[in-house]
């Protein structure tokens, strides 16, 4: 807060004039009443301003179209809705995977690329919970006889693919 003596303290420097405010009305009167007061506002029309003019009517000129920017704006709005549309729809089905890919379609390195960067270990690949071949191993090996172990592998060695390129 302001305190009341501290408005008095900073002085501005301007000064009034002793009886300035007594002496002001009788300056302007007589200077509004003295002849050196121009009576001229400074504003005059040039000599001949109007001798050129023509005295013409004005004639029809043709009306120029106008085109309203709100019907336009609409228009605008919906071809670029659409354009937009078709570029998104022409570019999801450029970067999106084909869906009838089969298994099958898959070489051999594709896929064993895949599970050597995908598998630390190949227990992963198999989930015994989860599938048949559990079940399928507990049913049938009490019944596996070593004969029929050696028949079969004789018969699958021929099959096998040793190379490890």
């Amino acid at each position: 807060m302001a305190r009341p003596q501290n408005i008095h303290q900073k002085r501005s420097g301007f000064r009034i004039p002793k009886d300035y405010f007594s002496s002001l009305e009788a300056s302007v009167l007589t200077n509004l009443k003295s002849d050196t007061y121009s009576k001229k506002t400074g504003f005059e029309t040039p000599k001949a301003y109007l001798a050129d003019f023509k005295l013409e009517t004005p004639s029809e000129e043709k009306q120029t179209r106008v085109i309203r920017l709100k019907e336009m704006t609409k228009w605008i709005a919906a071809a670029s809705i659409v354009a937009f549309a078709i570029v998104g729809a022409m570019y999801i089905d450029e970067i999106s995977p084909k869906k009838d890919i089969q298994f099958s379609d898959l070489n051999n390195d594709m896929i064993e690329r895949y599970l050597d960067t995908h598998l630390d270990s190949p227990d992963e690949f198999i989930d015994y919970e989860n599938t048949s071949v559990k079940k399928l191993v507990e049913e049938n090996i009490t019944t596996l006889e070593d004969k029929d172990i050696i028949e079969y592998l004789n018969d699958k060695l021929e099959d096998q693919d040793f190379d490890n390129d």
